[in-house]
């Protein structure tokens, strides 16, 4: 009777860790790979040659090699001048070589339309560059849109490489989409091999119209770049009152002048301004801790509601800015945001001045603890109906 019952609860414990194996998961051997398909592909070719001492512009170019599920509608342009070249090919691991786009003009952009996402929604970016992450910018742009959306990416090398895997996530029902690549401040800036994939189920591909509303029209009152020939005199950079290659541009512009105080004010044109579209060239750097930067005598035109921008290298904590009415001794503090202590352009900073108002004045103030704090591409544009410039 003790063999039997042993035999039995012998079987029992069998079954039951046979049983009890058959709920371990087992290894998914049989599971398909991730399906990859290639929405749009473009390696420029091999063909371009000059024509005299000419390169092809992108306009001018035959020699695309389009390939992509959703590239069958898709067109180039550009601002600024961008030309095809053969000349310093791409060779990271797996480039393409032979032709590439080069940017030869600061600040140009290069522009693809009409990519279809045939229905993914989840896609993945990757192109050659010769640049830095500093110098070259990407976004892309919804179809009946007007924003550009930046894609961050890390490339800290100015050689030949791949930056890939930069994630794009569109919001359902998005059918087609455009990319911009910004080349700034400098010339020499080379791009290959732009690819868009996607993990996602696709479909047919759709191209939505691109009639976007157009931008409210602004009338120009100030426009100062610093120009470009700031230029060391035995060591010394020239003083805002020494210096004399402003811009001084705008319907407001013509009878500014530009002072300081509280510290040295210099022009120069070393560490330039490297934002998207930046002027480069020379720029403002408030030298001294506590430096005071103002533009006098800007006027109105008769416009109230303004919107200022500028490019600086330093957070909202360093760096202030407000404006003064003529006649009037209040400053008024102009708020913004900026926790970059790098180039970066800040904009539509929108202020409203008392009915009446003429002439006006900024400043720019440059905390105690700081030195070095620059500035360039001051802008002040209206919405407003404009009208002859009056000085009080």
């Amino acid at each position: 009777m003790k063999k039997f019952n042993y035999l039995a609860l012998s079987s029992i414990a069998v079954l039951f860790a046979f049983s009890a194996c058959d709920n371990i998961p087992s290894p998914d051997y049989w599971a398909q790979p991730r399906v990859t398909t290639v929405l749009f592909n473009e390696d420029f070719g091999t063909t371009a040659t000059q024509t005299g001492t000419l390169w092809p512009t992108i306009a001018e170019y035959t020699g695309f090699q389009t390939t992509g599920i959703g590239a069958d509608s898709v067109r180039y342009s550009t601002v600024g001048t961008v030309t095809v070249r053969t000349t310093g090919a791409s060779n990271f691991p797996g480039a393409s070589g032979g032709a590439n786009v080069f940017f030869s003009q600061s600040g140009a952009d290069f522009l693809i339309h009409n990519i279809a996402t045939c229905g993914a929604r989840n896609l993945l970016l990757s192109f050659g560059s010769n640049q830095t992450r500093d110098v070259l910018d990407v976004a892309y742009r919804i179809s009946g849109s007007n924003e550009w959306i930046f894609i961050d990416y890390r490339k800290d090398t100015e050689a030949w490489g791949l930056v890939s895997g930069l994630s794009i996530t569109l919001p359902e029902g998005t059918n087609t989409i455009h990319l911009k690549f910004s080349a700034s401040p400098s010339s020499g800036t080379r791009i290959d091999d732009i690819r868009i994939i996607t993990h996602d189920e696709v479909g047919e591909p759709i191209i939505d119209s691109d009639e976007v509303t157009p931008p409210v029209e602004t009338s120009l009152l100030l426009f100062e770049d610093f120009g470009t020939t700031a230029a060391q005199v035995g060591g010394s950079w020239p003083t805002i009152t020494e210096y004399d290659g402003f811009r001084r541009e705008g319907a407001g512009a013509s009878e500014i002048y530009f002072s300081s105080e509280g510290g040295r004010v210099d022009v120069r044109s070393n560490a330039v301004s490297s934002f998207p579209n930046a002027s480069g060239g020379s720029n403002v750097m408030l030298a001294g801790a506590g430096a005071n930067f103002f533009i006098n005598n800007i006027a109105t035109c008769g416009a109230r509601n303004l919107i200022l921008s500028f490019g600086a290298n330093q957070t909202n904590n360093i760096i202030s800015v407000a404006y003064q009415v003529n006649g009037s001794n209040e400053w008024n503090v102009i708020d913004f945001q900026k926790d970059t202590t790098t180039w970066a352009l800040v904009e539509n900073l929108e202020f409203t001045l008392p009915e009446g108002t003429n002439t006006f004045r900024l400043r720019f103030t440059a905390g105690a603890t700081q030195f070095g704090t620059r500035l360039d591409d001051i802008r002040i544009v209206t919405e407003d109906e404009i009208g002859e410039p009056v000085f009080d």
